[in-house]
């Protein structure tokens, strides 16, 4: 299983259907927020919620915060 990181990234991965499911940091701007949580609704993709950008960036192993990450299938 593969995993992607970033807004556009995981965007692109709910749209061609290749996303398992979705991460969402809690503390992200309500716009972006707005954005993933409409194309996870509209592709039927489940959505995890994390407290903030840093754990999430921490959880997926990367060294900077992250908004929103996505596991593929």
């Amino acid at each position: 299983m593969g995993k992607v990181v970033g807004t556009k990234q995981v965007i692109k991965a709910i749209r061609s259907d290749k996303t398992k499911e979705v991460f969402l940091a809690l503390d992200t701007d309500e716009n972006l927020k707005d954005k993933i949580l409409s194309e996870c609704n509209k592709n039927d993709v489940k959505i995890n919620y994390i407290d903030t950008k840093k754990e999430l960036g921490e959880q997926f192993g990367i060294g900077i915060n992250a908004a929103t990450a996505a596991i593929l299938i």
